[in-house]
């Protein structure tokens, strides 16, 4: 009869050698994470920072550092991973602790378990690292907001934290150029010229308005054409541009022509195209050879 009582000693024990845990996010509140898109890339990415504490007392030891997952959620319904009332900005979720490799984090489902830890210090910081991916010109001069539940919980108990956040993704207007082409410099009988009038000039703002300059790889204050290795005199030239209506200004290196009317299709399908025409007036004492300059246009969104 002896055995019984001491059985049952143990059994208590056992029972009161795991206590009291501790499940919390020492965050009281995340602000606002806003994030400007910079233009030519698919994506950016950006992370929270989450003081978490994620341990479990036991009698005989103390406090132990506890596995838990995590889970993001949307706060509307339906929404999903995504930003926008119409969710046209995709988002996906990794969760680090520090020194550790990022989890990925999948809708609908908890991540696999991360490591605890017993208290929220510098050391022990986690990460929620979202990437955003743009991908369409529709989206330029335009904000997308989306907001969602960060959750903790213990898989053995059902104990839960969370914590709600905020995402904004601000597109700025973008504006872009494709079509240039090299310019070889012919005789017209009044100057070598050559022009090129398929340029496209793209701009997501208001009636596809834009400003442009140009700046030479000779230039300072005026366009010249220069021999490689050579002390050979330079050539000075002019610059046009033509814009869709047809109107050519001369460029001024590095200063900005105002105010040019381009495509608001991203490709000109609209037939809308722009142009460059070079025109150089070479004197009898040139020497003879290849002159050449690199020219570098660029467009503003206006």
């Amino acid at each position: 009869m002896t055995r019984y009582p001491l059985l049952y000693l143990l059994l208590l024990l056992s029972s009161m050698a795991q206590a009291i845990g501790r499940l919390s996010i020492g965050n009281t509140d995340l602000p606002l994470v806003e994030t400007e898109w910079i233009l030519g890339q698919p994506s950016i990415s950006t992370s929270i920072d989450l003081c978490l504490v994620s341990s479990v007392y036991w009698a005989f030891s103390g406090w132990k550092p506890e596995p838990f997952w995590v889970e993001v959620r949307p706060k509307s319904a339906g929404n999903g991973y995504h930003l926008g009332d119409n969710q046209q900005i995709p988002v996906t979720f990794t969760f680090q602790k520090n020194g550790e490799g990022a989890r990925d984090i999948k809708e609908g489902q908890p991540s696999a378990n991360i490591a605890g830890n017993n208290q929220c210090n510098g050391t022990n910081l986690y990460k929620l690292n979202v990437t955003m991916y743009v991908d369409g010109h529709e989206f330029y001069g335009s904000t997308y907001s989306g907001a969602f539940t960060l959750r903790l919980g213990w898989s053995h108990d059902g104990q839960t934290a969370e914590i709600g956040f905020d995402l904004s993704l601000v597109v700025p207007e973008a504006a872009y150029v494709s079509g240039l082409e090299h310019l070889t410099l012919v005789d017209s009988g009044s100057g070598w010229t050559d022009e090129n009038n398929f340029v496209c000039v793209y701009s997501s703002t208001n009636n596809a308005k834009y400003n442009v300059e140009a700046s030479g790889e000779n230039s300072t204050t005026d366009f010249k054409l220069k021999m490689d290795n050579s002390d050979a005199a330079p050539i000075d030239y002019t610059l046009e541009w033509k814009d869709r209506n047809g109107r050519w200004r001369t460029f001024t290196p590095g200063k900005i022509i105002q105010n040019r009317k381009g495509s608001s299709s991203v490709d000109c399908l609209d037939g809308h195209l722009s142009g460059v025409k070079a025109t150089a007036y070479p004197d009898g004492t040139s020497q003879p050879g290849v002159y050449q300059d690199t020219v570098t246009i660029t467009v503003y969104p206006r």
